[in-house]
């Protein structure tokens, strides 16, 4: 199955998304491969691959970012995603304030996003960074180690609890939570149990269910129905007392 193509440069879009509106994506990983402390088998950019790259200055990306916004363009978000983790730039915490100087100056309505597997909000300059951002959105797709390990394949020592832990520290973290079917699969009533569970430990402000709808990597996977995401998500309000709320591809 065809794969997404990977971002030739810092700034794409805007694109129309389902959660954010009018999305202006920053991609501040290389812009030639996917890097990635998960390998998620629905991944649209395909397998991780380990290797040497390098990454954009913090410099450059303002750069980028200023001729963009001088342009004044109509977006609801400016977003830390690309094809990876955002947050293993090493100089992440500078790149947010220095996006978010940009932000207050040329663009003040338009909020920060990122969308992160939360594997390094740890981190201590990544915790700050996500103090500075409105909208921290963490991947949270199993809430038991097995399912986690199949569906996330995450790099060696990073652990569920962890990811919780990450998500429960992050201040206005919402959780997205990808369901799939097929070969591979988060959905059974087992598991959407162990998810709703991990939820309530970590605590988000809001809880986004939806599933694939683009090209990913294995052709064995399949989409969840509608009606499922919708009850996924009525079971998630009803037993944490989080809003959550499903989205698919015509909604």
């Amino acid at each position: 199955m065809a794969l997404r193509s990977l971002k030739k440069g810092v700034i794409y879009g805007p694109v129309h998304s389902k959660r954010l509106g009018r999305s202006l994506g920053l991609n501040i990983l290389p812009p030639d491969r996917k890097v990635c402390t998960f390998d998620c088998v629905y991944c649209h950019y395909g397998h991780t691959v380990v290797q040497p790259f390098e990454l954009p200055e913090p410099r450059f990306i303002e750069e980028e970012l200023r001729e963009y916004l001088s342009e004044e363009p109509e977006i609801d978000f400016i977003t830390f995603a690309g094809h990876g983790e955002p947050t293993l730039h090493m100089d992440f915490l500078e790149i947010v304030k220095r996006v978010k100087k940009l932000r207050d100056e040329m663009a003040p309505n338009v909020k920060i996003a990122l969308l992160t597997n939360a594997s390094k909000l740890s981190r201590p300059d990544v915790a700050g960074a996500c103090e500075l951002i409105d909208s921290p959105i963490c991947k949270l797709d199993a809430g038991d180690e097995e399912t986690f390990k199949r569906i996330s394949r995450p790099m060696p020592r990073i652990y569920l609890e962890d990811i919780i832990s990450n998500i429960r520290a992050t201040p206005r973290a919402v959780i997205q939570a990808m369901i799939i079917e097929g070969s591979t699969t988060n959905a059974s009533d087992e598991q959407i149990k162990s998810l709703v569970d991990a939820i309530k430990k970590a605590k988000p402000t809001f809880v986004q269910v939806y599933s694939i709808d683009f090209p990913f990597p294995d052709g064995s996977l399949m989409p969840a129905a509608n009606e499922k995401l919708e009850r996924i998500a009525r079971v998630i309000k009803e037993e944490t007392g989080i809003d959550s709320e499903a989205y698919w591809e015509s909604k």
